[in-house]
């Protein structure tokens, strides 16, 4: 069994493959954080953020959540997404504040 768990505060890194917007010819780089990781055997459930800055927009910094769980008994692979974009920010600040605020807001956790 694999467990992470996001506690305080959002650990960002920047994706150099970003597959998922390669659709997006203005998607200038990906910053990912990863909220909550776990997996065993039969099931993957992971939930993330990503900041997306693109080249032509005023508000260039578009912040969205990711969530998916793959069920996986006998080899069958099935997946359940679900994304939602949370906004779009002036700058990288205002996208990592406002995804503070939301994480704090919707996905933290109480650790005893």
């Amino acid at each position: 069994m694999i467990l992470n768990v996001a506690k305080e505060q959002l650990n960002w890194e920047e994706l150099q493959h970003h597959e998922d917007f390669i659709r997006l010819d203005d998607v200038m780089s990906v910053l990912h954080t990863e909220l909550f990781y776990y997996k065993n055997d039969d099931l993957t459930v992971r939930a993330t953020m990503q900041i997306l800055e693109h080249s032509n927009r005023d508000n260039n910094f578009e912040l969205l959540t990711n969530s998916y769980t793959h069920a996986h008994p006998e080899s069958i692979r099935l997946e359940f997404r679900d994304n939602h974009k949370i906004g779009d920010y002036k700058n990288l600040e205002e996208a990592k504040d406002a995804a503070q605020v939301y994480f704090n807001h919707h996905h933290q956790t109480n650790h005893k």
